[in-house]
């Protein structure tokens, strides 16, 4: 590695360091820091020179066609899926692990005490939340050019939550969440000659194969309905569609990612969570041979839930209340990336550390997540 390639991610890292500490005043600038990589990683791409797709320097995997199949996807971020297609017949299968801790909360941008909660009129206020979860996924290229992913998650959610006479207790919702199947297509033909670096279009739908009837019991030893956000599933079916560009050259490089969760409908509850759309932006560098560091900043926005579950009451907490699920989160992340450990297995990290939230509240606010993916081309 040379001194300006060390110098370059020494200060991207520090970057992400010094974001993670960013007080309440700072957060607008980080916002627009966000927008301005996210720009720049689109419009910065004629320093990398044209598309690597016939470049064997890339590390990129090309067939006698020409045409790009794999992405140099130790660059990639562990979060980011549809960065690649697979070769015809070729397989690829996943495990990952993702947990999300969430605690205290939030009405816009500012913190909310237990006390302001109750002042409200709510009788019981959440406090904490752990989310984990464990996904298979597997991808086969049907063409050269089109890959097909399906992805089963299986979820475990857990609540703390604290009355307004003092007491506390902690209920659960575990089980399957929904399944999706996604498609890829590599457009890279179509808009590296105008656009430069390599594009990947997505399709996907999501099949509600989770729950929205997860009930536990509450501080009396009753079972009642659990707030939306401790369900496994939406219950509606969803349109998933997303487009991915990178362009990396021999040690490093960029990419960018946009994406949507876009519900078709109520569930049978009569509700339907709010759309969802999520922008990524990174920078990569291989550390050594195999081993790839990335920083990456995230944005997100969730819109309010639209309809309401009868079994569940508005006025008991800010958790039951469909009114109170939207908002907008910037994340900053680091990662590393490690391409070729025993038998052939790539093992990903990603941990993400919120910078920005602006919640309808009173609302749960995200204090950090992790995901490690394991993976392996057949």
């Amino acid at each position: 590695m040379n001194t300006s390639s060390q110098s370059l991610l020494t200060n991207q890292f520090k970057f992400a360091r010094e974001a993670v500490h960013f007080n309440n005043h700072k957060k607008p600038v980080m916002l627009r820091t966000f927008i301005a990589l996210f720009v720049l990683t689109l419009a910065n791409n004629q320093s990398f020179g044209q598309a690597t797709a016939h470049d064997h320097s890339t590390h990129l995997l090309v067939h006698n066609t020409g045409h790009a199949h794999h992405t140099n996807s130790a660059l990639t971020p562990a979060v980011i899926t549809g960065d690649h297609v697979m070769a015809k017949n070729d397989w690829m299968v996943t495990y990952s692990y993702m947990s999300m801790n969430m605690h205290g909360n939030r009405s816009g941008t500012d913190r909310v005490d237990l006390a302001d909660i109750y002042a409200q009129g709510y009788t019981l206020a959440p406090k904490d939340m752990l989310m984990e979860m464990h996904m298979l996924s597997t991808m086969v290229g049907l063409t050269d050019d089109t890959t097909v992913m399906v992805m089963l998650p299986y979820v475990r959610k857990k609540m703390d939550i604290e009355a307004a006479n003092g007491t506390q207790f902690s209920t659960e919702g575990e089980g399957f969440g929904d399944t999706t199947v996604t498609a890829f297509h590599d457009v890279s033909t179509q808009l590296s000659e105008y656009l430069g670096g390599q594009w990947i279009a997505g399709l996907g739908l999501s099949i509600p194969t989770g729950s929205i009837d997860k009930v536990d019991a509450n501080a009396a030893g009753t079972f009642i309905q659990l707030p939306y956000r401790m369900q496994t599933g939406s219950g509606t079916w969803d349109l998933l569609p997303q487009l991915t560009w990178m362009q990396y050259e021999d040690k490093h490089g960029f990419g960018a990612q946009a994406k949507a969760t876009i519900r078709l409908g109520e569930n049978g509850a009569n509700y339907r969570f709010g759309n969802e759309y999520i922008a990524n932006a990174w920078y990569s560098h291989y550390l050594f041979a195999d081993v790839a560091a990335h920083i990456r900043l995230e944005g997100r926005y969730n819109g309010n839930i639209n309809g309401e579950d009868s079994r569940l009451n508005s006025a008991l907490a800010p958790t039951n209340d469909p009114s109170l699920y939207k908002g907008t989160r910037v994340d900053t992340a680091v990662g590393l990336h490690w391409a070729n450990i025993p038998l052939g297995w790539e093992l990903m990290s990603d941990f993400a550390v919120p910078v920005l939230q602006n919640l309808k509240g009173p609302q749960m606010e995200t204090d950090w997540s992790v995901l490690l993916r394991l993976r392996k081309t057949l």
